[in-house]
């Protein structure tokens, strides 16, 4: 029983705004290569590392970089390092973290690749939102009676 808890991933943190702000087209789940000062206040959840961070490639090698403090290096194949970068190269796409997991005792975060919406999209998006949720609450209601 201890074991199956282990292996299911506990969200830690989510970054709710990614979907009405961006188009995401991949997802990619990494690694993160912390100090232990760090791995302690991301599990106690005294930091959140998804907000105002964002995903830059230097020298075939990804990082995650929160505040233009610290560099983060993310752990990925380098297949998937390669996907990141050239998907980058286009233009309006972009990178940035959507999750943060813990798995197996280590931290993951999940990457999504993109581009954003624009005011038209977003409108449209959360129009199509609003009428899913009146849908559902339609059939709750005709279930019930």
């Amino acid at each position: 029983m201890i074991k199956d808890n282990l292996l299911k991933p506990l969200l830690l943190s989510e970054n709710k705004k990614i979907n009405f702000y961006f188009e995401t087209e991949k997802t990619y789940l990494a690694g993160l290569e912390l100090n232990g000062k760090e791995v302690r206040e991301i599990k106690d959840r005294k930091t959140d590392l998804l907000s105002e961070s964002f995903v830059a490639g230097v020298n075939r090698e990804i990082f995650l970089i929160r505040n233009k403090e610290r560099k983060i290096k993310l752990l990925l194949n380098k297949k998937e390092v390669e996907e990141i970068l050239h998907l980058n190269q286009k233009v309006g796409n972009t990178t940035l973290p959507t999750k943060l997991y813990l798995v197996r005792g280590k931290i993951k975060i999940e990457l999504s690749t993109g581009r954003g919406r624009k005011k038209a999209e977003k409108k449209s998006f959360v129009k199509n939102r609003e009428e899913k949720i009146r849908k559902n609450r339609e059939i709750k209601l005709k279930l019930k009676y």
